[in-house]
């Protein structure tokens, strides 16, 4: 039998790619490349290539929609809501004695909108007054029902991947300081 990734959780690592990548301006594929490579011995379907492609169509609603300044504000918003609510009204139940609540059965399926559906619907209700809003200081980072994310989270690029950032962040300078805009 598979373990493959809820799309709960799914979409809680891919918002925080997003604010990983909001907070450093470049390094998406290293950035995507250590939350795969770091929860794939939990989860048989963890790619860092759909985690680039969500996390890309993710960062084009929040651009789409002008979230702008607050988008980090809201991705933790969504985090914290799908992170520890099944709906608007249902709290998720970490303590079940039947089944564990971050490994699913069934594997999801990459060709689906899920992801976005929630978050377009999510920023709709964002928007509205009636909205969850995460509680001060949670984070994936922070929280502590899924320890294996949380330390994932906390954990920096290795100094080999800050180089090629910083390699990458002087190249793109260069480029910009010779090319006309």
């Amino acid at each position: 039998m598979g373990k493959f990734c809820p799309t709960w959780v799914f979409d809680c690592i891919v918002a925080q790619c997003s604010i990983d990548f909001i907070e450093l301006g470049h390094g998406l594929e290293l950035i995507c490349k250590k939350y795969s490579d770091g929860l794939k011995n939990m989860y048989d379907d963890m790619y860092a290539k759909e985690l680039q492609e969500n996390t890309k169509l993710f960062l084009k609603l929040l651009s789409d929609y002008e979230i702008n300044e607050n988008s980090i504000e809201f991705l933790q918003n969504f985090s914290f809501y799908r992170f520890n609510y099944t709906n608007r009204y249902l709290k998720r139940n970490f303590k079940s004695i039947f089944s564990n609540p971050f490994v699913s059965n069934k594997k999801r399926i990459s060709e689906d909108d899920d992801s976005l559906t929630y978050l377009q619907s999510f920023l709709f209700e964002w928007r509205s007054t009636a909205n969850l809003k995460a509680k001060p200081g949670w984070s994936i980072a922070t929280q502590s029902d899924f320890p294996e994310l949380s330390s994932l989270a906390n954990k920096p690029l290795s100094e080999q991947e800050r180089k090629i950032l910083l390699r990458e962040a002087r190249k793109n300078e260069f480029q910009e300081t010779w090319i006309k805009k």
